[in-house]
């Protein structure tokens, strides 16, 4: 039998073992860099394997290697495993049972999907060249003020190192594709995602004398409008640029005029080019409108996960694969 059926039988031999181990993850999904559950669980079936475990890199990070039969390169394979504060509302068996937090990104099917690669590739490891190391990675979605994401942590922690390893795949659940199929494309495949707050200042006055003050809300009204338009003026429309605003904070009374809001949201870029030259065409829009009514502002810019771009060879590779 020829490796893939055999990786093919194996998989299938160990389905219903995996749908358990996921909807396990899913009723006690764990926010970041507060995985220790769904890592202990992660480590403890990655040592039933037999596979040499390290745990507690950046915090809650397991990773495992696989020594394959004969001489070769290492690979890494890698999940996330932490959920997001949303209350669950599904009813379903294995719905959430930590309140407020739910698996709604994927990450228990992520885990999963890679403990279930782990166990296949462990079953037919005689047929392996090298070395395939599983990381399992926290703190995805986003950290509290002060706290590393777990990627940079476990980066600088060395998880890339003894072995070092010479390719790296991830990979995302997505409900716009076929349940079967993979998808897979060259280049820029998941955008830059950075924080954007914009502070603007007014004069608090009363609601009745609106010209002895400088209204903040309208002010940040403007830029928040003319944001978008710059978007579609000002970026070459090849180069995708999204700047949505998801959070706006100002006022406390129905009659005054307030002198501050906050406005909070993210830029995300398919080009690391777009996404350096945004924060001065942001911070341009916001100083001309700002000056304009008479109000100050300050910008802020807090960087966070970078343009994720597949390589062309490995994505070459994985569509040679995926055609078997």
């Amino acid at each position: 039998m020829g490796i893939f059926n055999l990786i093919t039988e194996k998989s299938r031999a160990f389905e219903q073992q995996l749908i358990g181990i996921r909807r396990d993850l899913h009723q006690y999904p764990e926010l970041s860099n507060r995985e220790f559950r769904t890592s202990e669980k992660v480590a403890g079936f990655l040592k039933s394997l037999g596979l040499p475990v390290q745990t507690g890199v950046a915090k809650t990070g397991v990773v495992a290697l696989l020594q394959g039969a004969q001489a070769g390169p290492a690979v890494a394979i890698r999940a996330d495993m932490d959920a997001l504060p949303i209350t669950e509302l599904n009813e379903v068996p294995y719905r959430s049972r930590n309140e407020g937090v739910k698996h709604a990104c994927g990450h228990d099917v992520h885990t999963t999907i890679v403990l279930g690669v782990a166990e296949t590739l462990t079953a037919v490891r005689e047929h392996l060249r090298g070395e395939i190391k599983f990381i399992f990675q926290p703190a995805e979605e986003g950290v509290p003020a002060g706290e590393k994401g777990g990627a940079y942590s476990m980066v600088e922690e060395g998880v890339l190192e003894s072995p070092p390893v010479e390719a790296i795949f991830g990979l995302h659940v997505m409900p716009s594709i076929e349940v079967g199929k993979v998808g897979y494309h060259i280049g820029p495949v998941w955008a830059s995602n950075d924080t954007l707050e914009i502070l603007v200042h007014g004069r608090k006055t009363h609601g009745a004398y609106p010209h002895t003050g400088v209204d903040a809300i309208l002010v940040a009204s403007h830029v928040l409008v003319a944001l978008q338009t710059m978007v579609n003026r000002s970026i070459d429309v090849r180069e995708p640029l999204l700047i949505s605003i998801g959070i706006i904070e100002g006022g406390n009374q129905f009659n005054v005029i307030a002198d501050r809001v906050r406005l909070l949201g993210m830029i995300r870029t398919l080009s690391p080019d777009t996404r350096a030259s945004a924060p001065a065409k942001i911070e341009e829009v916001v100083r001309g409108i700002s000056q304009s009514f008479g109000a100050s502002y300050s910008l802020k810019v807090t960087p966070g996960a970078p343009v994720t771009m597949n390589h062309p060879d490995l994505d070459s590779f994985a569509e040679a694969s995926n055609g078997r």
